[in-house]
């Protein structure tokens, strides 16, 4: 798509998306939950997606990029129900153009919507997935976000209203997210390596202040779609690390603990990110138990295997989705798809590289579900 189509194609878009063109309200596009279940369009609904990381920064770097458009037509073929992405520019630089001209940054915006409502893959956005608002307010304590009055906590709610008013019509959109694995970086040992310092309050408690906050935010303007946290299933110390500030590894009892405190209301959706061991299980059994005591869905935000194609790494793969399968997670996203290079290359799944399987293997099961539904 040249440049001239894009700007119009996007215009095109605003307009439906803040004009009063979309779906009515009684409509309530998107994916809802209602206990353990997703539904969608009112019935249950369950499907495998992708990270696709580059979704939004690609037209908010560079609005002529034919990238996301190759990236939506080839999911789209492919049966790849949706994307879980950034809706931001990545970090405080990445925001400068939101800073400098916020009608040029959401127009460019719009060229994504856009393109995802052509192509029929929806998205799952996750707003501060780099916590950009720190950056630009200068507030490194955690609480912030939580606490009214702060500039991060105007500059957070300001953001989601911006955001879930524009594009809350659009049937584009799936859902919401608050950020990326924010877990991983509470009651550390280590901390300081990492800049944290004790008055900046990265604890468990303070952390569900932040998604309470945010989630509370999002229901202002859309009482309908799913909202996330966008974290991951805890580190296996993740208790010892909350209750002693230790690396001893956790049972699965003290595992279920903390996990059931991580997707407070109004989080509809326990979030997990799963990896290697995470299938084993004491993990992955014990998340959904969890989860449906918690009488939500487990949405498990990223899952998959690094490196090139082997024996060994694609029977682990498949072992992956049969457990996915077997656990009966309604709904999943694969790590990392992209149609160009990636800074982790290691974990790229694109139409042109040996991992191309996996998406194989995800569309056969997506078309599986589908037809169960019809």
């Amino acid at each position: 798509m040249c440049f001239s189509h894009i700007i119009r194609f996007a215009t095109i878009a605003t307009l439906t998306l803040c004009h009063g063109i979309c779906p009515a309200a009684d409509e309530r596009p998107g994916l809802h939950q209602e206990g353990a279940e997703i539904l969608k369009d009112g019935t249950p609904w369950r499907g495998i997606g992708v990270n696709y990381v580059d979704a939004f920064m690609n037209s908010i770097g560079d609005p002529a990029s034919p990238a996301t458009e190759q990236a939506f037509k080839y999911l789209s073929e492919h049966a790849i129900p949706f994307v879980r992405t950034p809706v931001s520019g990545w970090g405080g630089a990445g925001m400068e153009l939101y800073q400098k001209d916020k009608a040029e940054y959401f127009r460019r915006m719009d060229i994504t919507v856009a393109l995802a409502g052509k192509y029929h893959v929806s998205l799952i956005c996750s707003l501060f997935w780099s916590q950009w608002v720190k950056d630009l307010t200068g507030e490194s304590d955690l609480a912030a976000w939580a606490t009214p009055g702060t500039k991060t906590h105007r500059m957070m709610a300001t953001y989601v209203q911006e955001v879930v008013t524009r594009y809350r019509s659009s049937p584009a959109i799936w859902g919401w997210e608050w950020g990326n694995e924010l877990v991983l970086m509470c009651h550390l040992p280590n901390a300081r390596e990492f800049k944290i310092k004790p008055e900046d309050h990265y604890t468990f408690e303070t952390m569900r202040d932040v998604y309470e906050a945010f989630a509370r935010e999002v229901r202002k303007y859309d009482t309908w779609r799913i909202i996330s946290s966008g974290d991951t299933s805890l580190r296996e110390s993740g208790w010892h690390l909350w209750k002693e500030n230790s690396w001893t590894r956790d049972t699965p009892e003290q595992f279920a603990e903390i996990l059931s405190k991580n997707a407070p209301d109004p989080l509809s959706v326990l979030s997990i990110h799963a990896y290697d061991d995470d299938f084993k299980p004491e993990r992955m059994n014990v998340a959904m138990d969890v989860a449906r005591k918690m009488n939500k869905p487990l949405f498990v935000g990223e899952f998959g295997v690094k490196g090139p194609r082997t024996e060994a790494s694609e029977k682990e793969f498949r072992q992956q989705l049969a457990i996915l399968k077997q656990q009966q997670v309604v709904i999943a996203a694969l790590w990392e798809f992209d149609v160009k290079p990636i800074p982790r290359p290691e974990w790229l799944v694109s139409p042109t590289n040996d991992k191309t399987y996996m998406l194989e293997a995800i569309e056969a099961i997506n078309r599986a579900w589908a037809a169960e539904r019809r």
